[in-house]
């Protein structure tokens, strides 16, 4: 019960902050195949109804992760790509059907820009992200 009630108020904040910003996500679907070289190919589905006008949405995808102390006793994995404490992530082959997508390192984080500056969108509008 206490997981329900805690789930109820963190999507009436959620819900709040995404309507304040003139959209609501009314689908976040996320699609992960496991690949049998360990790799992942992920596909993001994401309906938005924009209440006022925009020129798209970004998405952040974080490739820099912070690695916590291991518990004693505990094996580390073979990390190939881990430096001063953090582990990375690779994030390649992005694209995003039927947009215009712009996509640049911020800080920790993959920032894909979708839509147009020179155009606006309204209503009910989906975007497919996929990458690996």
């Amino acid at each position: 019960m206490k997981n329900f009630f805690l789930f109820l108020i963190l999507s009436v904040f959620i819900s709040n902050s995404v309507t304040a910003q003139g959209y609501t996500i009314k689908l976040y679907q996320v699609n992960v195949q496991v690949n049998k070289d360990a790799s992942l190919d992920i596909t993001e589905t994401l309906d938005v109804n924009f209440t006022e006008s925009h020129h798209g949405i970004f998405r952040m995808i974080p490739f820099k992760y912070k690695l916590a102390a291991l518990p004693q006793g505990s094996e580390k994995a073979n990390r190939q790509l881990e430096s001063n404490g953090y582990a990375h992530v690779l994030i390649e082959d992005i694209q995003v059907k039927d947009w215009n997508f712009s996509v640049s390192n911020n800080g920790s984080y993959k920032e894909i820009k979708i839509g147009s500056k020179n155009k606006y969108v309204y209503g009910q509008q989906q975007y497919v992200i996929k990458y690996k």
